[in-house]
Protein backbone atom coordinates (compact mmCIF):
# COMPACT_ATOMS: atom_id res chain seq x y z
CA UNK A 1 0.00 0.00 0.00
CA UNK A 2 0.68 3.86 -0.90
CA UNK A 3 1.48 5.79 1.92
CA UNK A 4 -0.73 9.26 1.35
CA UNK A 5 0.32 12.20 2.92
CA UNK A 6 -2.49 14.76 3.20
CA UNK A 7 -1.88 18.44 2.63
CA UNK A 8 -2.40 21.02 5.06
CA UNK A 9 -5.86 21.57 3.19
CA UNK A 10 -7.12 17.98 4.27
CA UNK A 11 -6.18 18.87 7.55
CA UNK A 12 -7.89 21.78 8.10
CA UNK A 13 -11.01 20.99 5.61
CA UNK A 14 -11.68 18.12 8.16
CA UNK A 15 -11.14 20.14 11.38
CA UNK A 16 -8.05 18.36 12.94
CA UNK A 17 -6.13 19.67 15.54
CA UNK A 18 -2.60 19.23 17.01
CA UNK A 19 -0.56 19.06 20.33
CA UNK A 20 2.30 20.04 18.31
CA UNK A 21 3.95 23.08 16.75
CA UNK A 22 3.50 24.49 13.57
CA UNK A 23 5.83 26.82 12.14
CA UNK A 24 5.59 29.07 8.91
CA UNK A 25 6.86 32.30 7.26
CA UNK A 26 3.14 34.24 7.65
CA UNK A 27 -0.63 33.31 8.97
CA UNK A 28 -3.58 35.21 7.12
CA UNK A 29 -6.70 35.12 7.90
CA UNK A 30 -8.65 35.10 5.41
CA UNK A 31 -10.37 38.39 4.81
CA UNK A 32 -8.42 40.14 7.62
CA UNK A 33 -7.26 43.33 7.09
CA UNK A 34 -3.64 45.18 8.09
CA UNK A 35 -5.38 47.05 10.93
CA UNK A 36 -6.02 43.95 12.61
CA UNK A 37 -4.07 41.21 14.33
CA UNK A 38 -5.06 37.51 14.69
CA UNK A 39 -5.80 36.58 18.57
CA UNK A 40 -5.51 33.05 20.10
CA UNK A 41 -8.86 32.23 19.97
CA UNK A 42 -8.56 33.13 16.47
CA UNK A 43 -10.98 36.17 16.63
CA UNK A 44 -9.21 39.58 15.20
CA UNK A 45 -9.28 42.91 17.22
CA UNK A 46 -7.89 46.14 16.08
CA UNK A 47 -7.24 47.27 19.59
CA UNK A 48 -3.48 45.94 19.33
CA UNK A 49 -2.49 49.30 21.08
CA UNK A 50 -3.68 48.63 24.48
CA UNK A 51 -2.58 45.22 24.51
CA UNK A 52 0.83 45.91 23.66
CA UNK A 53 1.79 49.01 25.18
CA UNK A 54 4.25 49.78 27.85
CA UNK A 55 5.72 46.21 26.96
CA UNK A 56 9.36 47.20 26.95
CA UNK A 57 9.41 50.35 29.62
CA UNK A 58 7.12 52.69 30.74
CA UNK A 59 8.59 55.78 28.52
CA UNK A 60 7.68 58.01 25.75
CA UNK A 61 10.01 60.44 23.87
CA UNK A 62 12.58 61.03 22.06
CA UNK A 63 16.06 58.64 23.08
CA UNK A 64 19.04 61.22 22.09
CA UNK A 65 17.88 65.21 21.10
CA UNK A 66 21.06 65.30 18.59
CA UNK A 67 20.38 62.55 16.82
CA UNK A 68 17.81 64.82 14.93
CA UNK A 69 16.75 68.23 14.64
CA UNK A 70 13.45 70.28 13.86
CA UNK A 71 12.51 73.01 11.76
CA UNK A 72 9.98 75.12 10.15
CA UNK A 73 9.97 76.13 6.57
CA UNK A 74 8.31 79.07 7.48
CA UNK A 75 5.31 78.68 5.02
CA UNK A 76 3.93 75.32 5.83
CA UNK A 77 5.81 72.36 6.19
CA UNK A 78 7.45 71.19 9.45
CA UNK A 79 10.54 68.38 9.67
CA UNK A 80 12.52 66.22 11.45
CA UNK A 81 15.78 66.02 9.84
CA UNK A 82 18.43 63.27 10.69
CA UNK A 83 21.43 63.99 11.79
CA UNK A 84 23.85 61.30 10.14
CA UNK A 85 22.99 58.14 12.31
CA UNK A 86 19.16 57.62 12.30
CA UNK A 87 17.60 58.92 15.52
CA UNK A 88 14.92 56.60 18.06
CA UNK A 89 11.96 57.92 20.10
CA UNK A 90 9.95 55.81 22.30
CA UNK A 91 6.00 55.61 21.66
CA UNK A 92 3.53 53.72 24.44
CA UNK A 93 6.65 51.70 25.85
CA UNK A 94 8.05 50.55 22.47
CA UNK A 95 11.59 52.13 20.89
CA UNK A 96 11.52 52.47 16.92
CA UNK A 97 14.56 53.86 14.95
CA UNK A 98 14.09 55.78 11.82
CA UNK A 99 16.15 56.57 9.09
CA UNK A 100 15.86 59.59 7.24
CA UNK A 101 14.03 63.05 7.44
CA UNK A 102 10.29 63.05 7.52
CA UNK A 103 8.05 66.10 7.06
CA UNK A 104 4.46 67.06 7.19
CA UNK A 105 2.81 69.79 5.13
CA UNK A 106 -0.40 72.18 6.54
CA UNK A 107 -2.53 72.83 3.62
CA UNK A 108 -3.17 76.39 2.23
CA UNK A 109 -0.85 79.23 1.02
CA UNK A 110 -0.61 80.91 3.31
CA UNK A 111 -1.97 78.33 6.35
CA UNK A 112 -4.50 79.38 8.81
CA UNK A 113 -3.48 81.73 11.53
CA UNK A 114 -3.36 79.27 14.56
CA UNK A 115 -1.32 77.06 16.90
CA UNK A 116 -0.45 73.62 15.20
CA UNK A 117 0.71 70.87 17.15
CA UNK A 118 2.95 68.12 15.58
CA UNK A 119 3.47 64.92 17.15
CA UNK A 120 4.00 61.24 16.10
CA UNK A 121 1.65 58.53 16.77
CA UNK A 122 3.21 55.79 14.33
CA UNK A 123 5.84 53.30 14.32
CA UNK A 124 7.72 54.56 10.87
CA UNK A 125 7.98 58.14 12.74
CA UNK A 126 5.31 59.23 10.47
CA UNK A 127 4.77 63.08 11.73
CA UNK A 128 1.21 64.49 12.20
CA UNK A 129 -0.47 67.69 13.28
CA UNK A 130 -3.64 68.97 14.98
CA UNK A 131 -4.98 71.96 16.15
CA UNK A 132 -5.63 70.41 19.39
CA UNK A 133 -3.51 70.93 22.04
CA UNK A 134 -1.65 67.05 23.09
CA UNK A 135 -3.20 65.74 26.62
CA UNK A 136 -0.31 63.90 27.39
CA UNK A 137 -2.30 61.01 28.18
CA UNK A 138 -2.23 58.87 25.24
CA UNK A 139 0.29 57.48 22.42
CA UNK A 140 1.16 60.63 21.09
CA UNK A 141 4.82 62.11 20.74
CA UNK A 142 5.04 65.25 20.92
CA UNK A 143 7.33 67.32 18.33
CA UNK A 144 6.87 70.63 18.23
CA UNK A 145 4.22 73.36 17.95
CA UNK A 146 4.18 76.13 15.79
CA UNK A 147 1.95 79.69 16.20
CA UNK A 148 1.54 81.49 12.62
CA UNK A 149 -0.30 84.51 11.78
CA UNK A 150 0.86 85.44 7.78
CA UNK A 151 -0.38 89.11 9.11
CA UNK A 152 2.25 89.50 12.15
CA UNK A 153 5.76 90.46 12.42
CA UNK A 154 7.79 87.92 12.69
CA UNK A 155 4.80 85.26 10.95
CA UNK A 156 5.38 82.51 13.26
CA UNK A 157 6.69 80.92 16.17
CA UNK A 158 8.60 77.59 16.53
CA UNK A 159 8.72 75.83 20.10
CA UNK A 160 10.80 72.60 20.19
CA UNK A 161 8.77 69.77 21.88
CA UNK A 162 11.16 66.49 21.73
CA UNK A 163 10.78 65.43 25.18
CA UNK A 164 13.21 62.96 26.03
CA UNK A 165 12.66 59.37 27.92
CA UNK A 166 14.63 60.74 30.88
CA UNK A 167 10.80 60.73 32.12
CA UNK A 168 7.84 58.84 32.47
CA UNK A 169 5.06 60.23 30.40
CA UNK A 170 2.81 60.54 33.75
CA UNK A 171 5.42 62.73 35.40
CA UNK A 172 5.65 64.99 32.29
CA UNK A 173 1.79 65.11 32.46
CA UNK A 174 1.97 65.94 36.15
CA UNK A 175 4.66 68.88 35.81
CA UNK A 176 3.35 70.41 33.19
CA UNK A 177 0.28 70.43 35.00
CA UNK A 178 0.93 71.68 37.92
CA UNK A 179 4.54 73.53 38.62
CA UNK A 180 5.27 74.62 34.28
CA UNK A 181 8.35 75.63 33.58
CA UNK A 182 10.60 77.05 36.07
CA UNK A 183 14.14 79.14 35.42
CA UNK A 184 17.33 77.19 36.24
CA UNK A 185 19.18 80.68 35.46
CA UNK A 186 17.36 83.88 35.90
CA UNK A 187 18.08 86.86 33.61
CA UNK A 188 18.95 90.40 34.53
CA UNK A 189 18.34 93.49 32.93
CA UNK A 190 20.31 96.17 32.66
CA UNK A 191 20.42 99.43 30.94
CA UNK A 192 17.47 101.20 32.21
CA UNK A 193 17.42 104.54 33.96
CA UNK A 194 14.47 105.18 36.13
CA UNK A 195 12.48 107.95 36.31
CA UNK A 196 13.83 109.55 32.91
CA UNK A 197 11.33 110.77 29.60
CA UNK A 198 14.42 109.41 27.56
CA UNK A 199 13.31 107.09 25.16
CA UNK A 200 16.63 104.94 25.59
CA UNK A 201 16.48 104.80 28.85
CA UNK A 202 13.66 103.14 29.17
CA UNK A 203 14.77 99.92 27.38
CA UNK A 204 17.44 97.06 28.78
CA UNK A 205 18.90 94.41 28.00
CA UNK A 206 17.92 91.03 28.86
CA UNK A 207 20.82 88.68 29.71
CA UNK A 208 20.89 84.96 28.60
CA UNK A 209 18.72 82.49 30.77
CA UNK A 210 17.93 78.79 30.97
CA UNK A 211 14.17 77.54 31.10
CA UNK A 212 13.25 74.28 32.35
CA UNK A 213 10.39 72.63 30.71
CA UNK A 214 10.59 69.27 32.43
CA UNK A 215 13.26 67.17 31.15
CA UNK A 216 14.00 69.98 28.40
CA UNK A 217 16.19 72.66 28.75
CA UNK A 218 16.39 75.46 26.65
CA UNK A 219 18.88 77.67 26.45
CA UNK A 220 18.07 81.26 25.84
CA UNK A 221 20.28 83.81 24.19
CA UNK A 222 20.36 87.22 25.47
CA UNK A 223 18.48 89.81 23.78
CA UNK A 224 20.80 93.21 23.16
CA UNK A 225 19.28 96.96 24.57
CA UNK A 226 17.71 98.12 21.44
CA UNK A 227 17.75 101.95 22.90
CA UNK A 228 14.37 103.00 21.78
CA UNK A 229 14.71 102.65 18.30
CA UNK A 230 15.07 99.15 17.04
CA UNK A 231 11.53 96.93 17.35
CA UNK A 232 13.12 93.99 19.38
CA UNK A 233 10.75 93.66 21.67
CA UNK A 234 7.73 90.81 21.25
CA UNK A 235 4.39 92.19 22.59
CA UNK A 236 1.99 89.58 23.05
CA UNK A 237 -1.69 90.87 23.83
CA UNK A 238 -5.18 89.83 24.24
CA UNK A 239 -8.17 91.26 21.16
CA UNK A 240 -10.63 89.44 22.84
CA UNK A 241 -10.66 87.28 26.56
CA UNK A 242 -9.63 84.52 24.86
CA UNK A 243 -7.66 85.59 21.91
CA UNK A 244 -4.36 86.72 21.13
CA UNK A 245 -1.92 87.73 19.08
CA UNK A 246 1.58 90.12 18.37
CA UNK A 247 3.52 92.75 17.58
CA UNK A 248 7.25 94.14 17.43
CA UNK A 249 7.58 97.17 19.44
CA UNK A 250 10.57 99.43 20.27
CA UNK A 251 9.43 99.71 24.05
CA UNK A 252 9.28 96.95 26.63
CA UNK A 253 5.32 98.25 26.80
CA UNK A 254 2.98 98.43 24.32
CA UNK A 255 2.04 102.34 23.56
CA UNK A 256 -0.65 104.68 21.09
CA UNK A 257 0.34 107.99 19.57
CA UNK A 258 -0.20 109.15 23.49
CA UNK A 259 0.07 106.70 26.39
CA UNK A 260 0.89 103.61 27.20
CA UNK A 261 -1.60 100.85 26.63
CA UNK A 262 -2.69 97.90 29.12
CA UNK A 263 -4.74 95.35 28.76
CA UNK A 264 -8.52 96.42 29.35
CA UNK A 265 -10.96 92.88 29.65
CA UNK A 266 -9.39 91.80 26.13
CA UNK A 267 -9.03 94.98 24.57
CA UNK A 268 -5.54 97.07 24.37
CA UNK A 269 -6.23 100.71 25.83
CA UNK A 270 -4.24 103.82 25.86
CA UNK A 271 -3.49 104.99 29.13
CA UNK A 272 -4.39 108.71 31.31
CA UNK A 273 -2.43 111.60 32.47
CA UNK A 274 -1.22 110.70 35.81
CA UNK A 275 -1.98 106.83 35.87
CA UNK A 276 0.19 103.59 36.89
CA UNK A 277 0.21 100.78 34.44
CA UNK A 278 2.30 97.85 34.23
CA UNK A 279 3.96 95.59 31.71
CA UNK A 280 5.38 91.88 32.37
CA UNK A 281 8.54 90.58 30.79
CA UNK A 282 8.05 86.84 30.10
CA UNK A 283 10.75 83.67 29.21
CA UNK A 284 9.00 81.57 27.28
CA UNK A 285 10.01 77.55 25.22
CA UNK A 286 9.95 79.26 21.98
CA UNK A 287 12.86 80.70 19.52
CA UNK A 288 14.19 83.50 18.25
CA UNK A 289 12.21 86.63 18.50
CA UNK A 290 9.62 84.57 20.97
CA UNK A 291 12.18 83.69 23.57
CA UNK A 292 11.50 86.61 25.85
CA UNK A 293 7.67 88.31 25.26
CA UNK A 294 6.29 90.90 26.82
CA UNK A 295 2.51 91.31 28.03
CA UNK A 296 0.68 94.68 29.44
CA UNK A 297 -0.34 94.76 32.61
CA UNK A 298 -4.13 94.31 33.48
CA UNK A 299 -5.37 97.32 35.58
CA UNK A 300 -5.04 101.36 35.65
CA UNK A 301 -3.67 102.71 39.21
CA UNK A 302 -3.55 106.09 40.66
CA UNK A 303 0.03 105.25 42.85
CA UNK A 304 2.58 103.54 42.32
CA UNK A 305 2.00 101.15 45.78
CA UNK A 306 -1.26 99.94 43.80
CA UNK A 307 0.29 98.82 40.56
CA UNK A 308 3.04 97.33 42.43
CA UNK A 309 0.78 94.87 44.48
CA UNK A 310 -1.39 93.90 41.12
CA UNK A 311 -2.43 90.69 41.46
CA UNK A 312 -1.08 88.30 38.37
CA UNK A 313 -2.73 85.05 39.86
CA UNK A 314 -6.21 86.21 38.99
CA UNK A 315 -4.85 86.64 35.24
CA UNK A 316 -6.31 84.19 32.82
CA UNK A 317 -4.11 82.84 29.92
CA UNK A 318 -6.75 81.17 27.88
CA UNK A 319 -5.85 80.85 24.40
CA UNK A 320 -1.93 82.12 24.68
CA UNK A 321 -0.29 80.82 21.51
CA UNK A 322 2.46 79.76 24.28
CA UNK A 323 3.25 76.26 25.60
CA UNK A 324 5.50 76.95 28.85
CA UNK A 325 6.27 80.37 29.66
CA UNK A 326 7.92 81.84 33.15
CA UNK A 327 6.55 85.61 34.16
CA UNK A 328 10.13 87.06 35.00
CA UNK A 329 9.78 90.79 36.11
CA UNK A 330 6.83 93.44 36.41
CA UNK A 331 7.48 96.75 35.14
CA UNK A 332 5.70 100.00 36.26
CA UNK A 333 5.36 103.22 34.49
CA UNK A 334 3.80 106.32 35.44
CA UNK A 335 2.45 108.68 33.01
CA UNK A 336 2.01 112.74 32.90
CA UNK A 337 1.00 114.73 29.87
CA UNK A 338 4.14 116.35 30.30
CA UNK A 339 6.28 113.49 29.25
CA UNK A 340 7.63 113.29 25.21
CA UNK A 341 9.39 110.30 25.11
CA UNK A 342 7.07 107.15 23.93
CA UNK A 343 3.97 106.35 25.73
CA UNK A 344 4.54 109.48 28.10
CA UNK A 345 5.70 107.21 30.82
CA UNK A 346 8.66 107.03 32.97
CA UNK A 347 10.00 103.24 34.57
CA UNK A 348 8.92 104.17 38.27
CA UNK A 349 10.43 101.54 39.49
CA UNK A 350 13.16 99.11 39.90
CA UNK A 351 11.65 95.87 38.13
CA UNK A 352 10.06 94.15 40.50
CA UNK A 353 12.00 90.22 39.85
CA UNK A 354 8.08 87.79 39.77
CA UNK A 355 9.19 84.07 38.98
CA UNK A 356 5.81 82.25 37.79
CA UNK A 357 5.49 79.81 36.07
CA UNK A 358 2.60 79.75 33.42
CA UNK A 359 1.57 76.53 31.55
CA UNK A 360 -0.82 77.03 29.05
CA UNK A 361 -3.61 78.65 30.15
CA UNK A 362 -2.61 78.57 33.31
CA UNK A 363 -0.77 80.11 36.33
CA UNK A 364 1.13 77.34 37.91
CA UNK A 365 3.21 79.48 40.53
CA UNK A 366 2.65 83.00 42.02
CA UNK A 367 4.57 85.22 43.54
CA UNK A 368 3.93 86.13 47.54
CA UNK A 369 1.74 88.77 48.18
CA UNK A 370 3.98 89.87 51.44
CA UNK A 371 0.82 92.01 52.65
CA UNK A 372 -1.37 88.40 52.61
CA UNK A 373 1.33 86.93 55.52
CA UNK A 374 0.54 85.93 58.78
CA UNK A 375 2.48 84.13 61.57
CA UNK A 376 4.77 87.37 61.77
CA UNK A 377 3.63 89.17 65.04
CA UNK A 378 6.80 87.84 67.01
CA UNK A 379 9.03 89.70 69.44
CA UNK A 380 11.80 86.82 70.71
CA UNK A 381 14.80 86.29 69.21
CA UNK A 382 15.03 85.42 65.71
CA UNK A 383 11.05 86.55 65.05
CA UNK A 384 9.88 89.47 63.22
CA UNK A 385 6.68 92.07 63.01
CA UNK A 386 4.66 92.31 60.38
CA UNK A 387 4.08 96.58 60.35
CA UNK A 388 2.38 98.54 57.54
CA UNK A 389 4.02 101.08 55.86
CA UNK A 390 3.30 103.98 57.78
CA UNK A 391 4.96 102.21 61.26
CA UNK A 392 7.94 101.04 59.49
CA UNK A 393 8.91 104.51 58.03
CA UNK A 394 7.83 106.09 61.76
CA UNK A 395 10.25 103.57 63.57
CA UNK A 396 13.04 104.33 60.92
CA UNK A 397 13.01 108.00 60.84
CA UNK A 398 11.54 108.32 64.68
CA UNK A 399 15.53 108.81 66.35
CA UNK A 400 16.61 111.66 63.86
CA UNK A 401 18.39 113.61 66.94
CA UNK A 402 16.18 116.17 67.41
CA UNK A 403 15.56 117.28 70.58
CA UNK A 404 14.36 119.90 73.37
CA UNK A 405 11.25 121.84 72.26
CA UNK A 406 10.12 123.28 69.12
CA UNK A 407 11.14 126.67 67.36
CA UNK A 408 9.71 128.05 65.08
CA UNK A 409 11.61 128.59 61.37
CA UNK A 410 10.34 129.70 57.73
CA UNK A 411 9.63 126.18 56.19
CA UNK A 412 9.50 125.53 52.15
CA UNK A 413 7.64 122.60 50.59
CA UNK A 414 8.41 120.93 47.31
CA UNK A 415 5.83 119.88 45.34
CA UNK A 416 6.62 116.12 43.68
CA UNK A 417 4.46 114.31 41.04
CA UNK A 418 6.44 111.39 40.49
CA UNK A 419 5.81 109.12 43.63
CA UNK A 420 6.74 108.98 47.04
CA UNK A 421 9.79 110.87 48.75
CA UNK A 422 11.38 111.35 52.02
CA UNK A 423 13.13 114.63 51.95
CA UNK A 424 14.86 117.57 53.45
CA UNK A 425 14.09 121.05 52.29
CA UNK A 426 15.26 124.43 54.26
CA UNK A 427 13.40 127.82 54.84
CA UNK A 428 15.15 131.15 52.83
CA UNK A 429 16.71 131.65 55.76
CA UNK A 430 18.71 128.64 55.87
CA UNK A 431 17.62 127.49 59.48
CA UNK A 432 15.13 125.48 59.49
CA UNK A 433 14.39 121.98 57.95
CA UNK A 434 11.29 119.88 57.59
CA UNK A 435 11.51 115.76 56.87
CA UNK A 436 8.16 114.53 55.10
CA UNK A 437 7.09 111.70 53.54
CA UNK A 438 4.33 112.46 51.06
CA UNK A 439 1.60 109.16 49.83
CA UNK A 440 -0.90 110.22 47.32
CA UNK A 441 -0.67 113.45 48.37
CA UNK A 442 -1.02 112.83 51.47
CA UNK A 443 1.47 114.60 53.84
CA UNK A 444 1.46 112.28 57.41
CA UNK A 445 5.05 112.38 59.11
CA UNK A 446 6.22 115.82 59.60
CA UNK A 447 9.65 117.07 62.04
CA UNK A 448 10.57 120.53 61.76
CA UNK A 449 13.69 121.94 64.09
CA UNK A 450 15.53 124.90 64.58
CA UNK A 451 19.04 124.88 63.03
CA UNK A 452 21.80 127.20 65.44
CA UNK A 453 24.05 127.56 62.67
CA UNK A 454 26.30 125.41 63.56
CA UNK A 455 26.01 122.12 62.86
CA UNK A 456 22.75 121.31 65.77
CA UNK A 457 19.14 120.78 65.84
CA UNK A 458 18.01 122.45 69.13
CA UNK A 459 14.00 121.65 68.68
CA UNK A 460 11.71 119.81 66.85
CA UNK A 461 8.02 118.74 66.50
CA UNK A 462 6.67 115.47 65.11
CA UNK A 463 3.40 114.95 63.87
Amino acid sequence: DRLIVPTLQDVTDAGATTTKSITANSFIKSGGTSSQFLKADGSVDTDVLSKTQYADIYRQGFVNLTQSSVAFNGTNTLTITDAGSGWSYYRAGIKYTISGNKSVTIPGSPITAGMYYFYIDATDGTLSYSTTVWTLEDTKVPVATITFNNANTPKYFIADERHTILIDSRMQYYLHNTDGAKMQTFPTLSGYILNSDVDANKTFSISASVLLDQDFIHNITALPDPDGTATDYTIAYRTASSTWTWMKSAMPFPYSATYIQYDNGGTLTTGQNQKYYNSYLIATNQEGEGRYEIIPGRGEFTSLTNAQAENIAGFTFGGIAISEAVILYRLTWGTNSSYTSKGKCRLAATPQRLDVGVSGSTISGSATDHNTLSGLQGGSAGEYYHLTLNEELFAKYKNLGFTNTYSSGVLTRKTYTDGDYIDFTFGSNGIATKLYYRSGGTLWLTKTAQYDGSGNFTGYVLT
